[in-house]
């Protein structure tokens, strides 16, 4: 199995466990979280065509935007520490390093 292949195999696996994550606590931030927490923070041509309140049917870059975009609600109110916004974060950069790998 290529480097590649082992790192998209892990990219798609934390896929699962963020989308039940956001599923469990974003209704818990606005009523409308689909429209107020979810489609802010795709991606414009992802806004017209996601799936509503189907977190799931995202990709893993889309839910860590999600995630990302709303740490500032999560946190208090999941009891996240500081750390997890680091984990965040270079899930994020690998995400994209291994997406769009260099020219050379």
């Amino acid at each position: 199995m290529s480097d590649y292949s082992v790192v998209q195999k892990l990219l798609h696996e934390i896929a699962e466990p963020v989308a039940s994550f956001l599923e469990k606590y974003l209704p818990k931030i606005r009523s409308d979280w689909w429209y107020s927490c979810v489609v802010p923070a795709l991606p414009e041509f992802m806004q017209q065509t996601a799936q509503k309140d189907n977190l799931k049917a995202l990709d893993t870059a889309a839910l860590l935007k999600v995630f990302s975009k709303n740490w500032e609600s999560l946190r208090p109110l999941a009891q996240l520490e500081f750390v997890l916004l680091n984990y965040l974060k270079e899930a994020q950069t690998i995400r994209n390093r291994w997406a769009h790998p260099p020219a050379n």
